[in-house]
């Protein structure tokens, strides 16, 4: 299977004369839940798929729980997981308080192995849209 991609057009928005720029952005195939991945791995594995979904509720509730607790949490060759705050900037350190976050999120880090494995093994197509669409006439 490939990784589908379109062409996505982006104008600097600071800097109307500039031209826009072509950028190649990876289109959604499939999403994937929680029961066909326990699925998948109960076919490789000796787990029953309860079994898989059990873990899979486990690791879910121990991940968050890390997070709640500040710390970062390493999956090894899958990446790193960590906590993150979008707050408003303060001209003093002391007037930074917990009233200053407008959000909260969480930062992922792909692992090397991760990384290199997807540069070098992903196979790249384009959808037929983005191909019809961007046929250089443009």
């Amino acid at each position: 299977m490939a990784i589908v991609c379109t062409i996505n057009k982006r104008q600097n928005n600071i800097n109307q004369t500039q031209e826009p720029v072509y950028h190649l952005k990876p289109l959604v195939n499939h999403t994937v839940n929680m029961y066909e991945l326990a699925q998948r791995i109960s076919a490789r594995c000796s787990l029953t798929e309860a079994d898989v979904v059990a873990c899979l509720n486990a690791l879910n509730h121990e991940l968050m729980r890390a997070l709640l607790d500040g710390d970062k949490v390493d999956m090894a060759w899958m990446g790193t997981y960590k906590i993150a705050l979008q707050t408003k900037a303060q001209l003093e350190p002391g007037l930074c308080s917990k009233n200053d976050i407008k959000r909260f999120g969480v930062n992922y880090q792909p692992s090397a192995v991760l990384k290199k494995k997807l540069q070098s093994q992903a196979r790249i197509t384009l959808s037929r849209e983005a191909l019809q669409r961007y046929d250089g006439t443009e």
